[in-house]
């Protein structure tokens, strides 16, 4: 009695039955529609998500890129910098060099200079004393020859006296008186008197 009570319930509520069915599965319908909108939003969000990380990735990249790009030319600008003063020291310092290389070569031709002029400053002083030396001893023997011309001079003038002296004497040890004997003498020393001659 009971089972055919519950079997007329069963029947009696089976289009309530269904209908609640129905809008089970209405609402597991719309459940899926709505789980399926929310997926795809989820996966419209991930795709803009992906390309706004794409977008950034790229921007990053990108600006990564350009800042390696920076330092790349900084550090060329760097490098160059430093070659640019590299090759300015060495060219200060060559030119260093050359001023000292030509300052010494200076130094030496003043002093060559300055030590020749010296020497010809020297040799001028000696060359003049040399022939200061010299007049004096042509000097010198000039006057040493003319005062043994002279000392010879006296002496043969006194010699010719004393001869005279004697030869006026002679005549007077003869008998010829001196004023005589004198003139005597004259005309002999005066080659007066033929093949005659006074001996000094």
């Amino acid at each position: 009695m009971r089972e055919e009570l519950d079997a007329l319930k069963a029947e009696a509520r089976k289009p309530l039955t269904e209908w609640e069915a129905e809008q089970e599965h209405i609402k597991a319908e719309e459940e899926a529609k709505r789980q399926a909108e929310e997926l795809r939003k989820e996966v419209e969000a991930a795709h803009e998500l992906a390309l706004l990380m794409n977008e950034k990735i790229d921007h990053d990249a990108a600006e990564a890129k350009r800042q390696a790009e920076e330092q790349a030319r900084l550090e060329a600008e760097r490098a160059e910098q430093v070659q640019l003063e590299r090759e300015r020291q060495i060219a200060k310092e060559a030119k260093r060099k050359v001023e000292e290389q030509a300052r010494l070569e200076r130094e030496h031709l003043e002093r060559e200079a300055k030590e020749r002029e010296q020497r010809l400053l020297r040799e001028a002083e000696e060359a003049k004393r040399q022939a200061e030396e010299q007049a004096r001893l042509k000097a010198q023997r000039k006057s040493e020859e003319q005062a043994a011309i002279e000392a010879e001079r006296q002496a043969n003038k006194k010699h010719r006296a004393n001869v005279r002296s004697e030869a006026i004497k002679s005549f007077s040890d003869l008998g010829i008186n001196s004023n005589d004997a004198q003139t005597i003498i004259n005309l002999i020393e005066s080659n007066k008197i033929k093949h005659v001659t006074l001996n000094f």
